[in-house]
């Protein structure tokens, strides 16, 4: 298993400053969803704004994966290898919290499916 931690805050020396982890209140169950192009992971309430918290994932080629609210990217992995397990902690004061309302969609940048666990917070 791969295991990420990003930081999405400010930083003095190089040391996270106000480091806030988020736990989820919410979570999408993905069972091989073909993500070749974008495709709605998590649905999320009308007018609320999606928190990426945790990612628990594999993708089954490898190839980075790319997760958006609308047109605004909220967090973009390396390249990962095909069916290696990765977990990921977002971090940070704003995390991935989009601006704007909308469903959260997923992208594969080769063919392929994910199989996970998202974990996210609405607001």
């Amino acid at each position: 298993m791969k295991q990420f931690q990003t930081f999405a805050g400010s930083t003095r020396d190089g040391v996270p400053v106000g480091l806030i982890a988020y736990q989820p209140d919410l979570s999408a169950d993905l069972s091989a969803v073909t993500i070749d192009s974008a495709t709605e992971v998590i649905t999320a309430t009308s007018g609320k704004r999606v928190r990426l918290v945790t990612l628990d994932f594999s993708v089954s080629a490898a190839g980075s994966v790319v997760f958006k609210q609308g047109s605004e990217v909220l967090y973009r992995t390396p390249v990962l290898a095909a069916n290696e397990r990765y977990t990921v902690e977002v971090l940070g004061k704003r995390g991935a919290l989009a601006t704007a309302a909308g469903n959260v969609t997923a992208q594969l940048s080769v063919a392929g499916a994910i199989t996970g666990t998202l974990g996210y917070n609405e607001q």
